[in-house]
């Protein structure tokens, strides 16, 4: 395990993946028609060739041929309608990863009305449609990419029922969009629906329903970090609303993250390794729930526990679950911190290797909250500067051994005081993993931060330091422990 891959296991269990799983329906080349034969063996060689050259990812050599291979299946009279259709999807497909989208969208238009000549209901439609989507998705076009889906869809439930598999793709891309226009209980009840059919078709306690699951519980544990977790009267017109919705939310997250552990808990026991990814990821959604957080150090010991009593799992697994464990503790203000970063710090000081490693962990200190920038837009340009000037704030700071932060300066900025107010606030509500010498916790001074911030507006305020507006709350995962 190197370096850089466990690092990014330490991060990505406490802030996890800022990307999503996409499905290999959002992948246009897995639509492509690879069985046709042709009455000519010029024909048949173009085809195969093309097909090579997309899997190959050499796309301008497909479209080329693709385009031969087109002109002359049109000219042949004896080529029926259906194999002429897949012909013109195939490269509608080719030009759509070229990033020609009104060629790609012309063509597969002609190749459903073919289809459509056969029948409206033909099975071709559904990757025609799945298609023309992508296509649509990529143009800004998601109303109609809608349509098209559920047209897909439509075709899927005739020929497999209301549950058939093969819509599954359709559906995600259809959650997809409904969350990217903010329709959220739409998205939600797609996603829901996506659990239905792997349900139908897995069963409801099979083991591979896992990755569904976990799939769903990731996805409302997005959902909930989206909202506020304490709203202010002044900027919400609901705030209990707000509260209330956070909550219902993330315990569906939760939920779903308990089904899929108590799954594999009944296939493989309740100590397997196997177990962690999803100890992992409830423990993360504990810390984005942040009202759940103390539950988080349960989960995490967990994990420390299983891996430290399996015989497969190497020294920096068994490092990287006492960091995390640790970090959750440092973010929580539990004492116990301190020591379970040390039981890392000695597991891996056990070779030149492992002391690399070690060093690369602990001789800098390391931000574990909040993960996220604070909130760095601002009305307008304030007075004393000049359009197009940046607009920022500069700040000195040190972390103590406890990770926490202590002589907050801003020495340079000419941002407006509310940003200045939020700056100071953001590092004051900082936590910090700390540095390590010699097996002691050290402070750290002299570090520093250098904030910039948009202006939305380009008329400049009256007086630079007129309070601009800031956000409602501090971001989703600031821990909000008074710092002494």
């Amino acid at each position: 395990m190197t370096s850089r891959l466990i690092i990014g296991l330490i991060v990505s269990v406490l802030i996890g993946s800022v990307s999503s799983t996409v499905s290999a329906a959002s992948d246009p080349t897995n639509f492509l028609f690879r069985k046709l034969s042709f009455s000519f063996e010029e024909n048949d060689q173009l085809f195969r060739k093309t097909i090579d050259e997309v899997d190959a990812l050499e796309f301008e050599e497909a479209g080329a041929n693709s385009n031969s291979l087109v002109a002359n299946v049109e000219a042949d009279n004896r080529i029926d309608g259906l194999t002429f259709a897949r012909v013109l999807a195939n490269a509608a497909i080719i030009y759509a990863q070229l990033e020609q989208p009104k060629s790609a969208l012309e063509l597969i238009n002609r190749s459903v009305s073919l289809v459509e000549e056969e029948s409206v209901f033909h099975e071709d439609i559904y990757p025609l449609m799945m298609v023309k989507a992508q296509i649509l998705i990529k143009q800004g076009e998601l109303a109609e990419a809608i349509d098209q889906l559920r047209r897909a869809q439509h075709i899927t439930h005739r020929y497999g029922g209301v549950y058939s598999e093969q819509q599954a793709g359709a559906v995600d891309h259809i959650a997809n969009i409904n969350t990217t226009m903010r329709n959220h209980l739409e998205a939600d009840r797609q996603q829901l629906f996506n659990l239905r059919i792997s349900e139908n078709v897995l069963g409801a306690d099979s083991i591979e329903l896992v990755p569904r699951l976990e799939k769903i519980g990731a996805y409302f544990r997005s959902r909930g970090v989206s909202l506020p977790y304490a709203s202010d009267a002044t900027f919400s017109e609901t705030p209990s609303l707000d509260r209330k919705d956070r909550a219902d939310i993330f315990s569906q997250a939760i939920r779903h993250y308990n089904r899929a552990l108590s799954i594999q808990e009944s296939a493989y026991g309740p100590s397997d390794i196997r177990l962690i990814n999803t100890l992992r990821s409830l423990a993360k959604t504990r810390m984005a729930q942040i009202s759940g957080r103390r539950y988080a150090e349960d989960i995490l010991e967990r994990v420390v526990k299983i891996i430290s009593s399996n015989p497969v799992a190497d020294i920096p697994e068994h490092a990287v679950s006492l960091i995390n464990l640790g970090d959750t503790y440092t973010i929580n203000g539990n004492r116990n911190a301190s020591e379970t970063y040390l039981k890392a710090w000695d597991l891996l000081s056990q070779t030149p290797e492992l002391t690399n490693l070690r060093e690369s962990i602990f001789s800098s200190v390391t931000r574990i909250s909040p993960t996220i920038p604070p909130y760095n837009t601002i009305a307008r340009r304030p007075s004393k500067t000049q359009e197009g000037e940046e607009i920022f704030i500069k700040a000195t700071f040190s972390v103590r051994p406890n990770g926490r932060v202590s002589d907050i300066n801003l020495i340079e900025g000419n941002a407006p005081v509310d940003q200045k107010k939020l700056i100071r606030l953001w590092l004051r509500t900082s936590k910090f993993r700390p540095r390590i010498e010699e097996r002691e916790f050290v402070l750290t001074e002299g570090l520093t931060t250098y904030q910039t911030f948009q202006v939305l507006e380009k008329e400049p305020v009256d007086n630079p330091e007129e309070p601009s507006p800031s956000p409602a709350t501090l971001p989703e995962n600031v821990d909000d422990t008074e710092t002494t």
